[in-house]
């Protein structure tokens, strides 16, 4: 299992796909009105990898 991670401006965002090809768990991206461009780039581009993106918390 293989996960993508970006790392910029002291921020972290994993990915980490889970089993049976269901999607991702986007890890260290806190939704809220303001969020960086950044992570709205990375959730961008793990929809377009994995097609389901899940959020914790």
């Amino acid at each position: 299992m293989s996960c993508a991670a970006i790392a910029e401006q002291g921020q972290a965002y994993q990915a980490i796909p889970l089993s049976g090809g269901l999607g991702a768990e986007l890890r260290g991206i806190v939704i809220q009105n303001n969020m960086p461009q950044e992570a709205i780039d990375f959730i961008c581009q793990m929809l377009l990898k994995h097609w389901v993106v899940f959020f914790r918390n």
